[in-house]
């Protein structure tokens, strides 16, 4: 809802976006020849593949096996989806949500590197990432040895020594991240002419501020329109538990 709400007020202050882009749907509708319509291709995926894998674990099936295989599971889908990041099968260049389907391997395998719990499956995790990451963004090799570098770090050093005001000032940009990732295309070239340093800046400040307007509204929101947790017809209150969920 932020990124619908932020894509709609874009959408009434330029020519850059489409109503596909405010439905996250341009990857799907198009039209694909327009550069500034890709801004959101990130989010767009991110939804798409959150839903599928939402779907996916409500089958009962699917829910015991990731119960029984918490590591197994995902690895496998992440094989699975390098069907498609290498194109073995054939898709046509724009199908069905192609972004998501493409970059879908490597959400799973970043499921996949959550639950390893052994040295033998990080290193496995760590190996895939290392074979199959380079050759994704031709041309950047940069970008793509961040994104391994990244990825091992998360996998083999689970803490690093720190300071509790920097701990903070980190987790504030790493819940700000993807709403960083969402206005930085309207923030930053506003400042880029003067100072590149500064609009860096200027982006990292006004996602924070963003997350936060967001997040506060989006916790407003259940009381604003009055939502409360009732208890249905015949059901029972757990002891110790109000009417409302409320300890």
């Amino acid at each position: 809802m932020p990124c619908m709400v932020w894509i709609a007020g874009m959408l009434l202050l330029a020519d850059d976006y489409t109503l596909s882009n405010l439905a996250l749907l341009h990857s799907v509708l198009g039209p694909h020849d327009n550069p500034a319509g890709m801004h959101f291709w990130f989010i767009e995926a991110l939804v798409y593949i959150l839903v599928a894998v939402v779907a996916l674990l409500a089958l009962r099936w699917a829910d015991r096996a990731e119960r029984c295989f918490p590591y197994g599971l995902p690895l496998a889908i992440a094989a699975a989806g390098l069907l498609t990041r290498y194109d073995l099968l054939g898709l046509p260049e724009r199908s069905l949500m192609p972004d998501a389907v493409t970059v879908f391997w490597l959400f799973a395998l970043g499921w996949a590197a959550a639950k390893a719990a052994t040295v033998r499956q990080r290193l496995l995790v760590t190996a895939l990432t290392l074979a199959t990451v380079p050759g994704f963004f031709p041309g950047e090799p940069m970008r793509e040895a961040l994104i391994v570098a990244g990825f091992a770090l998360l996998v083999w050093v689970p803490a690093l020594p720190s300071h509790e005001r920097l701990n903070r000032l980190a987790g504030a940009l790493a819940t700000a991240s993807l709403y960083v990732y969402l206005t930085h295309w309207q923030i930053y070239p506003l400042i880029d002419g003067f100072s590149r340093h500064l609009a860096f800046l200027a982006s990292l400040v006004f996602g924070v501020a963003y997350a936060a307007a967001a997040n506060r509204a989006m916790r407003a929101l259940p009381r604003v329109r009055g939502w409360r947790l009732r208890p249905g017809p015949g059901a029972s209150i757990s002891p110790g538990l109000r009417p409302g969920g409320a300890p």
